[in-house]
Formats: structure tokens, C-alpha cells, sequence
């Protein structure tokens, strides 16, 4: 089993989460290219995808010009040039096109699948930085993941109530006073 952090949302969010503790112990998931191979496939983005050490490069390279401009598009600030350019390049790749083959079974025809998934994780971010989520993207209270939170009133405080929520409520009922 892995230890990539999906379920935060948007499958920016779980590609920005293959950096973990990006304040303090930083944890990197994409170390290899077999790495970014296995979250491609647990992601459920393509199927067998064969990363090389430039790809892994290539999407390292883009998941911090995404976290740059989802950062400063939260804080309504100025986009890098640089950001903006290489997120833009990759939206633009092609991706792989849904087919029908023998027996009915699904084939996914066009790119290499790491290249055709960094395109569709680019064109994905463009929708989420540009579109109406963006308001929803909060920052977890219990580490530096981000999260859409989807609930009703918009106050969600942690990125998965199983992990971070827990260990918070353990540690306050830990912190009081015994009588």
C-alpha cells in the first residue's frame, strides 16, 4: 500500500500532495520514477504508465508551478510568468482519447500515459485556479495539505477528519484537565 494522500477533492490537490510537509519535514512521494508511475495508476488517471527520470523531472517541475499559482491565485496576487507558462504548456498537450476495443473493453488511445496524465492534471488545475472551487480550497489546521471543503457552511478545518482531525481531537482531550 502507498502512502499517497488522495480523497482531497481534486486531482490537483492529490497530485500537490505527492510533496508533503512542505513548512517543515519535507516528505517527498515522487522520489523515483516508478513513483509517479504508481500515482498516475492509483489515481486512476492511466493504466500502465512507464515515468522516466525526465518525466519525473517534467512533473515535479509542474505540480510546483501549479501550488505557485493555486497559491497566489487564493491571495489574489500576480502569476509568475514562468508558472503561468509551463501549467499553459502542458494543459495544451494532448491527452489520451477514450476508445472502444475487442469485447467492449476500454482503450485509451493518444500519448504516452505519464504524458497524457501531466496534461490532464495541468488542464484540470487550469479549471480549478480559474473556476468556481477555487473559493472552497482551504489549507488543512493539522498539516500543509490542500483540501476543497465541500461541506454546507464552508468551515471545514481538516483535510481528512480520519487523520488530522483525529490526531487534533486526541491531543485536546489528552491536554485537559483530570478530575
Amino acid at each position: 500500500m502507498s502512502d499517497f494522500r488522495f480523497g482531497l477533492g481534486h486531482v490537483t490537490l492529490d497530485f500537490l500532495a505527492t510533496l508533503a510537509g512542505r513548512v517543515e519535514r519535507r516528505v517527498e512521494r515522487l522520489a523515483v520514477p516508478g513513483d509517479l508511475s504508481d500515482w498516475i495508476a492509483e489515481a486512476g488517471i492511466a493504466g500502465a504508465a512507464a515515468a522516466s527520470p525526465e518525466l519525473l523531472d517534467d512533473a515535479r517541475a509542474l505540480r510546483e508551478a501549479i501550488r505557485g499559482l493555486l497559491d497566489c491565485a487564493r491571495q489574489s496576487g500576480s502569476p509568475a510568468a514562468a508558472e503561468l507558462r509551463l501549467v499553459n504548456q502542458w494543459a495544451r498537450s494532448p491527452v489520451a482519447a477514450p476508445q472502444i476495443g475487442p469485447g467492449f473493453a476500454r482503450l485509451s488511445v493518444g500519448p504516452d500515459p505519464v504524458t497524457g496524465a501531466l496534461a490532464l492534471i495541468a488542464r484540470d488545475s487550469v479549471e480549478l485556479i480559474t473556476g468556481g472551487d477555487l473559493g472552497r480550497v482551504r489549507t488543512c489546521a493539522g498539516c500543509t495539505l490542500l483540501f476543497i471543503d465541500r461541506s454546507r457552511p464552508g468551515t471545514r478545518r481538516w483535510c481528512s477528519m480520519e487523520r488530522c482531525g483525529n490526531r487534533s481531537k486526541t491531543a485536546q482531550y489528552r491536554q485537559k484537565p483530570r478530575a
